[in-house]
């Protein structure tokens, strides 16, 4: 019995071998079905190219994922970056400003006693 050929739509085994399950008889009863078990070695090859796709698709997927997850964490870190400098710089301008206010302040006081003095001074009766 060589030339023998074995058929999943078929073969009594099939049922031994756990394969009873609806969508399984609906697949290998549909058109695709039964030109794919008349061609095995395309079903072979097939079944061989996708688990072995399998890997690359997920290795992709993985990449993919970590990817959108590294620019969501380097968004989220530049953006912490971006306030934290502005944050710094604001400080600086309000410091400068503060010396500034005090410097001025000091100025137009001493400024305010010297002509209140030389006023004094001028039109003090003698």
């Amino acid at each position: 019995r060589p030339n023998r050929k074995i058929s999943l739509g078929s073969d009594p085994r099939v049922s031994k071998l756990g394969i009873s399950s609806s969508e399984v008889v609906a697949f290998v009863k549909s058109p695709v079905g039964q030109y794919l078990d008349r061609h095995p070695f395309l079903t072979l090859t097939l079944l061989v190219f996708a688990a072995v796709s399998a890997v690359p698709v997920g290795c992709f997927l993985l990449l993919v994922v970590l990817t959108s997850l590294a620019a969501f964490v380097g968004v989220i870190l530049l953006e912490g970056l971006v306030i934290s400098v502005g944050s710094l710089s604001l400080l600086c301008v309000l410091c400068g400003l503060g010396f500034v206010s005090l410097i001025m302040s000091g100025t137009i006081i001493v400024s305010y006693m010297v002509v209140s003095s030389l006023v004094k001074y001028w039109f003090s009766p003698r």
